[in-house]
């Protein structure tokens, strides 16, 4: 379970854009040619630059920085969204598949809030980061930082698969969510939620936490003790106690 944890916080949404960016610089001012569309560019061509980088692309893009609307600050505002294979001067590729559309504002009040989702594939031959994993992704996050900038609030949803290393080969979170005094919550140990686990022998292995919603009361202690029940097959197995404080010990960003 905790490295269910630690892999979902390597998953950095904006990590597609900037290798995307990276291939598009490669080549030169006329391959690849971006379209502009409502609120964002369409890259569809089928060419090779100058450069010798070559591109077979149907892809929205947008990358909206640094600006005000609806009394928020806009870090961001970004969107990938397509299919296409983009490939260097020197042969190696970056493979695209997937909608990757994802915000980050700050509030009148200083809470900076990070949210979107990432589905599909993207890969990228040689990359040290998850790009590098041919993973396939499905997940939807939501983070909030309290106006000092660390985590405040946690919302996952969705799964990842396709690893060949560690205990395990993906997992699913379904509504899990933790949150912080900042947040106003009641319950600062123990998350509401569950984690699959997708484990080397084929099986499902699930922890179901029972720790109250955001604005819920304690009622048990026991609901707030930092574990969950873990399960197998539907049958309880026990309990497992992984550390949550990755979802909530960061700064300004949880990448």
């Amino acid at each position: 379970m905790a490295e269910a944890l630690v892999r979902v916080a390597a998953l950095d949404p904006l990590l597609p854009l900037d290798a995307f960016d990276a291939a598009v610089a490669a080549g030169d001012a006329d391959c690849p040619e971006a379209e502009p569309i409502t609120n964002a560019d369409r890259y569809r061509t089928v060419c090779e630059a100058s450069t010798g980088a070559f591109y077979d692309v149907d892809i929205v893009y947008r990358r909206d920085t640094d600006f005000i609307e609806n009394d928020r600050y806009y870090v961001g505002d970004y969107r990938l969204d397509g299919d296409g294979v983009l490939t260097a001067p020197g042969g190696s590729t970056l493979s695209v598949g997937t909608d990757v559309d994802w915000e980050e504002y700050v509030d009148a009040f200083g809470a900076r809030t990070l949210k979107g989702s990432n589905f599909g594939v993207v890969s990228q031959d040689g990359s040290p980061s998850w790009l590098g994993q041919e993973l396939s992704v499905g997940m939807e996050f939501h983070f909030v930082a309290g106006p000092d900038g660390h985590g405040a609030y946690a919302s996952l949803n969705g799964g990842v698969s396709g690893y060949d290393d560690g205990l395990s080969a993906g997992f699913v979170f379904n509504a899990l969510t933790a949150a912080t005094e900042q947040a106003d919550h009641t319950c600062t140990s123990e998350p509401s939620g569950e984690i699959s686990i997708l484990g080397r022998d084929g099986e499902w292995y699930d922890v179901v936490y029972s720790g109250p919603l955001l604005g819920e009361s304690v009622v048990d202690p026991a609901d707030c003790d930092g574990c969950g029940d873990l399960l197998f097959r539907g049958e309880s197995i026990g309990e497992a106690c992984p550390d949550i404080g990755r979802l909530l010990g960061w700064e300004d960003r949880p990448w």
